[in-house]
């Protein structure tokens, strides 16, 4: 390290280099709420800046500053971000683990080096702060109630097993602006939602009966066929409703008809980006196999594929006719395409979480553009649910996690 960096790093004027741009009206209130609180979490659509929202009070508060993070594209996107305005932040994983007046961990890293932050750190931004609840990051918790400061960011807190019910104990909810608000106040894209209804074949019609029939006889015993609450439970009905649950949802994902009137929809747009969101990765290659066979270039995006894999993918996606980007479930959190208009949902997932997220991927504003989401549903099935419960979160008439 050279004396520049090494002054950079060491410096507290570091976050006077910080240029933070002009905040929007919510925003001041959201750093205000934080600061008269000390602790909390900020809850706010993707793409109304709550990055920028935490880089206010990172510079407000001129302490040494942890930011934990769910991935390393993240990591990277906000050592980017930081620089872009000025700031000098490190990144804090593999080979690079240097410690400097704002420092990025992933929560993989954070949770295995919780002394270093709380003896080197006396703020701590949780991104996405409801992957601190999950049991393998619980060790963050006491970095959370130790340091002096700690903010949590996420679109939606809650969780489908209720942990985040103990997250508010130690990190209240301070400032909240829906979807439905931040579309009325014009700090997101408009959305058109367009439901797209298929029937199941007859083979998987009597599958899709079968798996809720053993699923609603674990409901009527258990009084929940919640998967988190059905885990607690070693007895063989429970474990055969998970694993009905986990079928069903790969039934519905991969059901014949939706393959091709998903290859019909994309037809439509091959001239901008698609993004495109599945629960199996089976499902996605049935769907790029369809969309070769039309001569319709597509990339695939999920978890199995190395970190470098998917970089690749999303280097080349938009490029050169790769316009659509199929995706399992990795790509809900962290990405950040403005450019993106066309949405496709092959349902099944119907947590408002995912949803909010899958719709904040669409919604990033751009001057003029007026997002699309089609939703894919099987009719007659769980899935009947999935286009009221998006139309409500951009309306504010919904249920909170079904």
């Amino acid at each position: 390290m050279n004396i520049l960096e090494w002054f950079k790093v060491n410096s507290r004027s570091i976050f006077d280099c910080i240029n933070v741009p002009e905040l929007y009206d919510f925003q001041v209130e959201a750093v205000g709420e934080f600061l008269r609180h000390g602790k909390g979490i900020i809850v706010l659509p993707s793409g109304t800046g709550k990055s920028i929202v935490a880089l206010a009070i990172i510079k407000a508060l001129r302490v040494p500053t942890a930011i934990i993070v769910p991935t390393r594209p993240l990591l990277s996107q906000w050592v980017k971000m930081i620089k872009g305005f000025g700031g000098y932040a490190t990144p804090y994983y593999g080979e690079e683990k240097r410690i400097s007046q704002i420092t990025v961990f992933t929560y993989a890293t954070a949770y295995k080096n919780v002394e270093k932050i709380i003896r080197n750190f006396k703020f701590i931004v949780f991104d996405e702060v409801h992957h601190l609840m999950a049991e393998k990051y619980r060790a963050l918790v006491r970095a959370a109630v130790e340091c002096r400061y700690a903010l949590g960011l996420t679109s939606t807190p809650e969780r489908l097993d209720g942990e985040h019910i103990y997250m508010f104990k130690f990190l209240p909810l301070v400032y909240r602006m829906r979807i439905s608000e931040a579309m009325a106040r014009g700090f997101t894209s408009p959305l058109n939602i367009v439901p797209i209804p298929v029937s199941l074949d007859l083979d998987e019609h009597e599958l899709y009966r079968q798996y809720t029939e053993t699923i609603l006889r674990a409901d009527r015993v258990y009084g929940t066929h919640n998967p988190a609450e059905l885990a607690k439970i070693d007895e063989p009905l429970a474990r055969a409703a998970l694993s009905c649950l986990q079928r069903r949802k790969v039934l519905l994902s991969e059901a014949r008809l939706k393959v091709r009137v998903v290859a019909d929809i994309v037809s439509r747009h091959l001239d901008e980006r698609v993004l495109l969101f599945s629960e199996s990765i089976r499902s996605l290659k049935r769907i790029k196999r369809e969309l070769d066979l039309r001569g319709i270039k597509s990339l695939i995006y999920h978890s199995r594929m190395s970190r470098d894999e998917r970089a690749m993918q999303l280097e080349k996606w938009g490029r050169n006719g790769w316009n659509i980007l199929l995706s399992c479930r990795c790509l809900d959190e962290g990405i950040n395409v403005p450019e993106v208009r066309i949405g496709v949902i092959v349902c099944t997932g119907k947590t408002s979480r995912q949803l909010i997220q899958r719709v904040g991927r669409l919604i990033r504003p751009l001057p003029g553009k007026i997002a699309v989401m089609y939703i894919v549903y099987a009719r007659g099935t769980v899935e009947d649910e999935v286009p009221e419960l998006i139309k409500g979160l951009i309306t504010d008439r919904r249920r909170w996690f079904k």
